[in-house]
């Protein structure tokens, strides 16, 4: 591949990430609520995966305060939130795997 086609190549990946960052940014921000905004995070970290609406897992890497961060919010805020998605069988922990068990029922907080 020539120096154009690379350079090109390049760009055109550069593009789509950022594509994508903007994505993410704007559903995030579109979210009237910290339960939606939240539940939008939790759904992009798992859009890749076609799973349907069996459990889906996930490695948890963040802390309540880094998630509120990500959202614009408070960390006090996120554990209540993450609390209640518990108790109505929205997620579940295993450990630091995040399991959404109906994916269905989180999109539909989300919306």
């Amino acid at each position: 591949m020539n120096e154009k086609g690379l350079a090109l190549s390049c760009a055109q990946a550069l593009g789509r990430e950022v594509q994508s960052a903007f994505q993410d940014v704007y559903e995030l921000l579109l979210a009237r609520s910290s339960t939606e905004k939240l539940a939008r995070l939790l759904l992009s970290w798992v859009a890749q995966d076609e799973a349907g609406n069996f459990d889906v897992r996930l490695v948890s890497d963040f802390t309540h305060e880094e998630m509120a961060q990500m959202i614009g919010s408070s960390r006090e805020t996120v554990t209540r939130l993450l609390s209640d998605m518990k108790r109505r069988a929205l997620i579940r922990m295993e450990g630091s795997i995040l399991i959404i068990p109906d994916r269905i029922a989180l999109q539909a907080i989300a919306a």
